[in-house]
């Protein structure tokens, strides 16, 4: 009876678990690329700044 109810147990959680998982994973690739975005914009900014700069002097 009790290997019974614990199947039934883990047939009902496992979806749950498999997708607070996947929920988790989506969530830290999120936050990764938001970073990786975040980092090329500031560094996108800097070179803007640093060319306009080059066409400020050369003129």
């Amino acid at each position: 009876m009790k290997k019974i109810i614990l199947i039934l147990g883990l047939t009902l959680l496992s979806p749950l678990l498999i997708s607070l998982g996947g929920l988790g994973l989506i969530y830290l690739f999120y936050d990764r690329t938001l970073e990786h975005f975040e980092i090329r914009k500031r560094m996108n900014l800097k070179f803007k700044a640093h060319v306009q700069k080059n066409l400020l002097y050369n003129n």
